[in-house]
């Protein structure tokens, strides 16, 4: 643990290593919980607000599209104001955009998951650099930290959302909890400001590497890989209770899925500082997502909870290895900003669609067959896509 917390030159000291650490997870944890609570949600709102299939989906990819269209946004916060307080703006976004959903009707709701999405895009595009800046000679297991604080947080919000809606009378005071902890979150980040990392800019900015073969392997990567997670995360709660789950009990399903991803998010980009060739890391996590997959389309009453343990497995391992190949493939801070920028843009603006050809191809079907079968093709092709992933290319500058 200690190595973690070490700085190379200019280190700010074991205790304010420490601390910056902290902060980094604190931020980390509101970077997923805010998606997740909403899909156990869904059948209140559904009820409650009048939603389709694709409306339903439609509110679980605002904050994906966000995440992939405002990226290059962070990007270049960052860059002119520096890392911290351009971190700092996303999490007011945050707080606000959780308030703002959770004080009334569906206007409410898009406007306040659009600004979520925001502060999700701008924290999210940014942390990476952050990582390849203050832990480059430890960026795996660093961003195991930072994936296991997401992980975790995304479990808490499928597991409590129906609980509290139900505890609490309202599915609005269910999200609105969630503004507590990320308030709290942003008054760790701020105690975290120090001058060599608080306020550190990438010189010079640069363009982004739309035109790297190397950024365009990272971008189709973590565009299968998002497009996996995001609509798994939407429509798994709802799935089962087509099949006569309870919302809690479908909830459950979910946190399941979540928790498991924080166990392989943590330990396999861990392992990643110790391979030479990390793509004896991915395929097994591919393996494993396209089995859960596999599962729940062809036997979904079989073995519910270990599709769950193992879709959960094998996208949080490979979403994790995503995010150390955003460090690993990058020369420097600064490159590591620009990569994830487009890779961001990319992947998340793919993936944001996910949820809604999932419910419109529900609507369409009348059924959830097809689309888990899609969902299965997918897997499969990211399974085959892994052979890419190759030590030996060249970094992005």
């Amino acid at each position: 643990m200690l190595r973690i917390l070490s700085f190379p030159s200019g280190s700010l000291g074991l205790r304010a290593g420490a601390l910056f650490t902290c902060a980094v997870l604190a931020v980390a944890a509101n970077l997923r919980a805010p998606v997740t609570v909403l899909p156990p949600l869904i059948p209140q709102l559904e009820a409650q607000l009048g939603l389709s299939g694709v409306s339903a989906g439609l509110i679980t990819m605002l904050p994906v599209l966000c995440m992939g269209l405002l990226a290059p946004a962070g990007q270049r916060l960052g860059h002119r104001f520096g890392s911290h307080r351009a971190i700092t703006l996303a999490m007011i976004l945050l707080v606000a955009g959780m308030l703002l959903r959770a004080s009334g009707g569906l206007l409410a709701l898009y406007l306040g998951t659009l600004l979520v999405g925001a502060g999700i895009a701008i924290a999210g595009a940014l942390l990476p650099a952050v990582v390849k800046e203050r832990f480059a000679s430890r960026a795996g297991v660093m961003t195991g930290v930072y994936m296991g604080g997401m992980s975790l947080s995304a479990a808490l919000g499928a597991l409590l959302a129906v609980p509290i809606a139900t505890w609490l009378g309202s599915w609005q005071l269910s999200i609105a909890v969630w503004a507590l902890p990320a308030l709290l979150s942003l008054l760790v980040w701020e105690g975290a400001r120090a001058p060599s990392a608080g306020h550190a800019r990438p010189a010079p900015r640069g363009a982004l590497p739309w035109k790297h073969p190397t950024a365009w392997v990272i971008l189709g990567y973590l565009a299968l890989q998002s497009t996996q997670f995001y609509t798994n995360a939407a429509w798994i709660p709802a799935t089962y209770e087509a099949r006569g789950w309870s919302d809690a009990d479908a909830g459950v399903l979910l946190t399941v899925f979540a928790a498991t991803q924080g166990l392989t998010g943590v330990l396999v980009p861990s392992l990643a500082d110790r391979l030479r060739d990390n793509r004896w890391l991915l395929a097994p996590c591919a393996l494993f997502a396209a089995a859960g997959i596999g599962g729940v389309a062809l036997a979904p009453d079989a073995l519910p909870y270990v599709w769950m343990t193992l879709i959960g497995f094998g996208l949080g391992g490979g979403f994790g290895m995503g995010l150390v190949y955003l460090v690993a493939y990058a020369h420097d801070g600064a490159a590591s900003a620009r990569l994830t920028a487009v890779a961001f843009l990319f992947s998340y603006s793919l993936a944001s669609l996910g949820p809604v050809w999932f419910g419109a191809l529900r609507d369409e079907t009348g059924g959830f067959d097809a689309p888990w079968l899609v969902l299965l093709i997918l897997a499969l092709i990211q399974g085959a896509y892994v052979v890419l992933m190759s030590p030996a290319r060249r970094r992005v500058r």
